[in-house]
């Protein structure tokens, strides 16, 4: 497929110097940001709006914000109202532990928080006490609810069998889309990086039917292989 040139075009703070590489299936351009630095960009990021800048744009937006953010003790549970009207939920303790920090949703959908000493920290990763290296699993796949009964720590693999769409997908379910050449709805599901075919159906309510039997079948054992919730 031919690569869109992208040379030129301004997305909010940045603007597309040249192509840089392609790096897992995924071209990436070196832009200029407003503040002067250089920085590569994936280009599905760019054209979508997920990255706005090389990073100063959360930096302005906290320092235009309040300090701190409201919240309030629901259920247990802390519930924290972040910038752009998005909410976080955690732990009570974790909360009063960290709630001296100013908490926002970055360009991925995590809760963070930017400091001089250590620049961003993710707020499930200070939870957790995890390090970097280390992959810690929204088992609901909300992102923003950090309470520790929802978070474990799971392979590369697991982690992405439990990821939501991706945002090219246009059927609205995982492993299923539609072949315009046969005119038939496929199914298949992706187990130790090789796809295994679970079959094309006349319509999409078969082929989700059919994908729902596969994760059952071949997911299901290995998401059950990790912990159910992370124990301080």
């Amino acid at each position: 497929m031919k690569r869109i040139d992208m040379t030129g075009r301004v997305f909010e703070r940045l603007k597309v110097k040249e192509f840089d590489r392609i790096e897992n299936k995924r071209t990436y351009w070196k832009c200029e940001c407003e503040c002067g630095k250089i920085v590569s960009v994936d280009g599905n990021k760019l054209r979508s709006g997920r990255t706005k800048s090389c990073g100063c744009y959360n930096a302005d937006r906290i320092k235009k914000q309040r300090k701190f953010n409201e919240y309030k003790i629901v259920d247990g549970y802390a519930e924290v109202k972040l910038s752009d009207e998005n909410y976080m939920f955690c732990d009570i303790e974790d909360w009063e532990q960290f709630k001296g920090h100013y908490w926002f949703m970055n360009d991925t959908g995590y809760a963070v928080c930017e400091t001089m000493a250590t620049g961003i920290l993710r707020f499930h990763k200070l939870v957790t006490g995890t390090t970097a290296d280390v992959i810690i699993d929204h088992i609901n796949r909300n992102k923003l609810d950090n309470r520790k009964h929802n978070l474990r720590i799971a392979t590369k693999e697991v982690n992405a069998i439990n990821r939501g769409l991706q945002s090219n997908n246009t059927t609205g379910h995982a492993g299923v889309h539609f072949n315009n050449k046969s005119g038939t709805w496929n199914a298949r599901v992706k187990v130790h990086g090789k796809v295994i075919w679970l079959g094309a159906y006349p319509t999409k309510e078969e082929a989700i039917a059919a994908r729902l039997a596969g994760e059952e079948k071949y997911y299901k054992p290995q998401l059950e292989s990790v912990s159910t919730g992370f124990s301080l």
